[in-house]
């Protein structure tokens, strides 16, 4: 069983000082309690914030496109053998002020120690608000479609992991948005309960050297508030399952998903 953690960070440049250690914090709390595997951050725009965690994660391999993939951060707890950025700003346009982050994909080809097998995954940031400008996005994951046909291992599953700024629900039902968006990429998306139970992080000011957060579990609708744009598919066999980590607001507006894979 593989762990993928996908997070939009809402990390924009100048803001190192109050990013850099508690994200850090997170992300080594959930790679020592969750046993992560996978990482895919979203909107890691700050390369002083990339740099920093970069170095203080060891053992672990990231691949970084911050001004050409939607600063798109993926890391593998392994060794990444091929990092593709996929440029869907200019393929497809983008609407008004959703401009300034340049929209695209980040595809890594990783080798797994812990598993000792390799995995493709596509680290995604798309259009929002596609109602000021319809039919943008559409042609994003047109695009998108057209490269994971043409890269895609068959001997192998993608996991496309991101901010497709798509919601899964709406009025207590799918919204047929994200029903297309599974079409027009051929994927399947993770399970998801609309009721759960989420682990919520207890962040407190601490030394790294300090135990990592307290782990606790609350129940949660995911009906309402942050995280519902992020998801986790599966282009190919395997079965997914999701939960929702509630995060603090001073992190990001985004939850983070974990993601339970298993491959064939």
């Amino acid at each position: 069983m593989l762990r993928l953690l996908e997070y939009n960070v809402a990390c924009f440049r100048g803001m190192a000082p109050l990013k850099s250690e508690p994200l850090l914090h997170f992300l080594l709390s959930a790679m020592t309690h969750l046993a992560v595997d996978i990482i895919v951050l979203v909107e890691m725009f700050d390369p002083t914030t990339t740099a920093y965690i970069v170095r203080h994660t060891p053992g672990w391999d990231w691949a970084s496109r911050p001004h050409h993939a939607s600063g798109l951060l993926v890391g593998a707890r392994g060794r990444i053998r091929r990092a593709t950025p996929f440029d869907l700003h200019a393929r497809a346009g983008c609407c008004q002020f959703d401009c300034l982050a340049h929209k695209g994909a980040l595809h890594c080809t990783a080798h797994l120690e812990r598993h000792h097998r390799t995995v493709d995954i596509v680290g995604i940031h798309l259009q929002s608000c596609d109602r000021l400008c319809p039919g943008t996005r559409s042609r994003q994951l047109r695009h998108l479609r057209t490269y994971l046909d043409g890269a895609r291992d068959h001997g192998r599953s993608l996991l496309l992991a991101g901010d497709f700024n798509v919601a899964r629900f709406r009025e207590g039902r799918t919204c047929p948005d994200f029903r297309r968006m599974c079409r027009t990429l051929r994927s399947r998306p993770s399970a998801l309960g609309r009721t759960l139970q989420y682990k919520a992080w207890r962040f407190r000011t601490r030394l790294r050297t300090q135990p990592p957060h307290t782990l606790t579990t609350y129940p949660h609708h995911i009906g309402t508030g942050p995280g519902l744009l992020d998801h986790v598919l599966i282009n190919g066999s395997g079965q997914l399952s999701t939960q929702v980590i509630y995060t603090p607001g001073h992190l990001s507006d985004h939850n983070a998903l974990l993601c339970h894979v298993r491959l064939p």
